[in-house]
């Protein structure tokens, strides 16, 4: 029976998506949608590594005395940033050596590709001394795999599925959207960001060699709507602030030739929905 998960927000800095504040990424609002469809009692910690590194004793000892702990990281493109500094390798080595009872879950772009090195360039591997700290290092979609442990448990969750379609996941983004207020920015000026596709457009070409975006398969869209419901659940939390950054081309977001063509062209008329509905739910 699970009644306490500890969701630690490393940060996360992609070409296509980032999560270092004052922003909070799509990661531990899906994460947190996932668990609490599952099952709503469930209480979710959700803590910062900025504040982990501040109090460091209460962050072990809410971590040691949790059922499982999803440890969210990876920069991916670092850079410089002002409103916090990401974890990097050496402290997912070192904290959680000393994080022994719970269920231990890597998620994010580490788990996937590593650490980048600063500007970008080249992407280390995950180090091999941290991935034995962790008992599973999910490389799929994090809140695919924490679904399918909390329904039907660690020997059915498959670390490296993903989505087929993003239904269920608009579903999550509901649900999880009650997150943000736990993070510390939250009733400042926080900024939310939004996916509105994941993939690569050139995906079918094989998209740009410097880039990992194309990794993450092919194309799948969400629907204007359901972008619309997740900024009104946001909003209704109190996020005043958002950013549609978390895909590779924003303007060629709904466009007909999506996944089709290398340079598809852009759908006007999709685009005028999505922000038309935005600016009604979040004046």
């Amino acid at each position: 029976m699970v009644g306490k998960i500890v969701v630690l927000d490393g940060y996360t800095d992609e070409p296509a998506g980032f999560g270092v504040p004052p922003y909070i990424d799509v990661y531990p609002r899906y994460i947190a949608g996932a668990i609490w469809s599952y099952d709503p009692s469930i209480t979710i910690h959700y803590l910062t590594v900025d504040w982990a590194r501040e109090h460091f004793e209460k962050f072990l000892k809410l971590a040691n005395s949790s059922d499982i702990v999803i440890v969210i990281a990876g920069a991916v493109v670092p850079g410089k940033y002002l409103g916090g500094t990401p974890i990097n390798a050496e402290e997912l080595k070192a904290w959680f050596k000393l994080v022994n009872r719970p269920l231990k879950l890597l998620v994010g772009p580490a788990a996937l590709y590593g650490f980048g090195n600063e500007g970008g360039g080249y992407v280390k591997a995950l180090p091999k001394d941290v991935k034995e700290n962790f008992d599973v290092i999910v490389t799929g979609d994090p809140d695919l795999f924490v679904y399918t442990l909390l329904k039907e448990g660690l020997e059915k969750a498959e670390p490296w599925r993903r989505w087929d379609n993003l239904e269920m996941l608009d579903q999550f983004a509901i649900k999880g959207a009650k997150i943000v207020e736990q993070h510390p920015n939250y009733g400042y000026n926080l900024i939310a960001e939004l996916e509105t596709y994941r993939g690569c457009t050139r995906f079918i070409c094989g998209g740009c060699s410097f880039c990992v975006t194309k990794n993450y398969s092919r194309v799948l869209v969400r629907k204007p709507e359901s972008i619309v419901k997740e900024v009104e659940a946001l909003y209704r939390m109190g996020v005043r602030h958002f950013r549609l950054g978390r895909q590779s081309d924003i303007l060629v977001y709904g466009s007909k030739e999506l996944g089709i063509e290398e340079w598809p062209r852009p759908n006007p008329s999709i685009l005028e929905r999505l922000f038309h509905g935005i600016r009604v739910v979040a004046p």
